[in-house]
């Protein structure tokens, strides 16, 4: 998970109601991105590690070590 840079696009938090609240984090090295404010952090780092634990692979994972 990283803090999303203040002066770039700020999406908007996908655990709110839509289009109330800016995002202030992103999930990291997942298959489908996600953004949070700080009132849904913590169910950002469950999701991000429900996805780790899934043992799904992102293309250039698949590509790097699907092949091996």
């Amino acid at each position: 998970m990283k803090r999303i840079n203040k002066k770039h696009h700020q999406p908007w938090c996908k655990f709110c109601p839509e289009r109330t609240v800016k995002a202030e984090w992103q999930s990291q090295h997942t298959v489908i991105t996600k953004h949070a404010c700080a009132a849904h952090k913590d169910e950002l780092m469950q999701y991000e590690s429900s996805m780790q634990d899934s043992g799904r692979m992102t293309e250039a994972d698949y590509q790097t070590w699907h092949r091996m």
